[in-house]
């Protein structure tokens, strides 16, 4: 397996894995004293009724599985800088998006007021994940033109 396959296989992983991360540190967090029993329990909720952290990694994953094919799109080898910051904007941009909603709906747990429909909000990782992965890709892009333009005037 070649590097740009690593790469992309590790972006899919990334989506995987940050909700469980993300959960965790929230959990550790606000109950600094449960921690070892906390990581002891970590893997039953991984498919455990109410929770399911496996599937919700699944759903997470999939704007970053949607950046590991537009790299493939791409092709091998050497590319112009537009696509690469093109890569780099829209990786950004699912990553931020992810973070944001997982770091929102887990802490929400944690509220004076919990809301009892906040777990819904990670369904919505790839509707907004999707969109501004492209948005991200079109700023990285129009990013990489213009240093682009800027080195080829020196």
């Amino acid at each position: 397996m070649g590097r740009e396959a690593k790469v992309r296989w590790g972006l899919v992983l990334l989506g995987l894995t940050i909700p469980w991360l993300v959960y965790l540190g929230v959990e550790i967090y606000h109950k600094p004293h449960e921690t070892s029993q906390m990581l002891r329990e970590f893997p039953s909720l991984l498919f455990a009724s109410g929770y399911n952290l496996f599937l919700v990694g699944v759903i997470n994953a999939v704007p970053f599985a949607c950046v590991a094919v537009l790299d493939w799109l791409h092709g091998s080898g050497a590319r112009p800088l537009a696509k690469r910051a093109g890569m780099v904007g829209a990786t950004a941009a699912v990553l931020t998006v992810s973070l944001l909603l997982q770091l929102s709906v887990w802490n929400d747990a944690y509220a004076p007021h919990p809301s009892s429909t906040a777990v819904i909000g990670l369904m919505f990782v790839p509707i907004y994940g999707i969109p501004l992965l492209i948005a991200g890709y079109a700023a990285g892009w129009l990013v990489g033109k213009a240093v682009d333009a800027v080195q080829r005037r020196k």
